[in-house]
């Protein structure tokens, strides 16, 4: 039986999307203007997912785009906030003038506009985190999502983030296996997450292991070039941190120990403090 639940539990997770797309699309048929912004959210959608500051300027005007012409479609809304957040937590040079602000505020606008979506909940509630840095509100944001709907792949990722960050290793740690045993554009960073906590738990050996699978998935995502040379340089490895963080620094020179205090805050300080001690370790300047 526990077999056949996981399989039926895959299911539901896989098709889930595609429900949600087949019920967006009846409901706006009677609206051409919609089903355009609906086109531009698809195409954004994956685009953001590579998560490369590349990717990201191209899918945050295609969302900018969307919402211009429906103001009211919370979905693609709330995504404009995401991929803003995305990029606060990156460390990435901003969009604007005030990335934390427009995320915050574009993200309680999509709340305001579906108080009970919870795509619109759960990327909500991470934009708390990341931009407003509130751990416990994001948190409570982001699990009521989770309750709405348990098998929505972004939900559960937004879940486990919300744990990662300001909640409870343990209950990141189940939501993120879930997403990594699919085949869904979520799973590189899910494989990404699983290093992280195993790298906060102090398992270097093993968050090596998950990073090196995402890495292969996705070169692009920073998350997973930190955590290898993080977790080289606290084993002693130095060498191999060493040429991790030029890899890296080769592709995002603007990157610096400052830029990241900034951005990977968390609610346990010394999660985040793992992280930049490593990094400080391997060589990457402070400014």
């Amino acid at each position: 039986f526990d077999f056949q639940d996981r399989i039926t539990e895959s299911v539901v997770i896989v098709i889930e999307p595609q429900i949600q797309r087949a019920e967006v699309i009846r409901s706006r048929q009677r609206r051409p203007g919609n089903l355009l912004a609906y086109d531009l959210y698809l195409q954004a959608v994956p685009i953001a997912m590579r998560a490369s500051i590349e990717s990201n300027d191209t899918a945050l005007a295609l969302l900018e785009k969307a919402i211009e012409l429906d103001p009211g479609y919370a979905i693609a809304v709330v995504s404009v906030a995401w991929v803003l957040e995305h990029r606060i937590a990156m460390g990435w040079p901003a969009s604007g003038s005030d990335d934390r602000k427009r995320c915050l505020d574009i993200a309680r606008a999509a709340m305001a506009l579906a108080p009970d979506d919870p795509l619109v909940l759960a990327h909500g509630g991470r934009c708390m985190q990341v931009a407003g840095r509130d751990y416990d509100g994001g948190l409570v944001t982001v699990m009521r999502a989770v309750r709405a709907n348990p098998n929505h792949a972004h939900v559960i990722l937004c879940a486990g983030a919300a744990h990662l960050q300001g909640g409870d290793l343990d209950q990141a740690m189940p939501l993120f296996r879930r997403l990594a045993s699919l085949d869904l554009l979520e799973t590189f960073v899910a494989q990404t997450c699983i290093a992280q906590v195993e790298m906060c738990r102090g398992n270097y050996e093993l968050a090596l292991e998950s990073a090196h699978q995402s890495l292969a998935a996705n070169p692009d995502f920073d998350p997973t070039h930190w955590i290898i040379v993080t977790c080289n340089a606290h084993l002693g490895r130095m060498e191999k941190a060493r040429s991790a963080l030029a890899t890296y620094l080769a592709v995002m020179p603007a990157i610096t120990l400052g830029r990241l205090r900034v951005s990977q805050h968390t609610k346990d300080p010394n999660r985040a403090a793992i992280l930049l001690d490593g990094l400080r370790k391997a060589g990457m300047r402070e400014r």
